[in-house]
């Protein structure tokens, strides 16, 4: 947590930098795999594929519910804070950039796929990692953006899961 936080502070300095320094990375080949893997569809397609594969409905319900809140938290952020886009787009994006709602829904399902199948940990964080890297790869996000909303997702992923035993310790902390 505390390396995360730290991670987060640092990349706000060096934003611009990061941007840049990705960019040097660009090339046809890998701006066609990214385009693939920045879609909408593709991020639906992946979460349909989650949605398949979790055989409880109780499981699948955490899911969408993590994914929609997730979702309904980072747009809310993105009106209040209204940070401007990189000027280094490949691509046009509409609207704000803190936090990436790409990368929290990423983390946010990794939260959930990770819990449930545990042994392919490192395959869900690829998939949710390279969701998030690709949207710095376009200009989209500063490296802060999909931090904050990497950390932000799996954050809500991690209460909707555990949701008894962080209630249970909020009721603690009142009393």
């Amino acid at each position: 947590m505390i390396f995360g936080i730290l991670m987060l502070i640092v990349a706000f300095f060096f934003d611009p930098e990061i941007v840049d320094a990705v960019s040097f990375l660009r090339n046809n080949m890998l701006t066609t795999l990214m385009s693939i893997v920045t879609s909408v569809i593709l991020m639906f397609l992946i979460l349909f594929a989650y949605f398949l594969l979790l055989k409880d409905s109780k499981k699948r319900h955490l899911l969408i519910i993590s994914v929609v809140v997730t979702y309904i938290i980072t747009v809310a952020l993105k009106l209040i804070i209204m940070r401007e886009r990189p000027d280094a787009a490949l691509l046009n994006f509409s609207g704000y950039s803190f936090p990436s709602s790409h990368a929290a829904v990423a983390f946010s399902s990794f939260a959930i796929m990770n819990r449930e199948f545990s042994g392919f940990k490192m395959v869900f964080f690829i998939i949710a990692f390279v969701i998030a890297f690709s949207r710095i790869y376009f200009g989209a996000h500063y490296a802060s953006d999909l931090i904050a909303g990497g950390f932000l997702g799996y954050g809500i992923g991690y209460i909707i899961l555990n949701r008894k035993a962080v209630i249970k310790n909020i009721k603690k902390i009142f009393k």
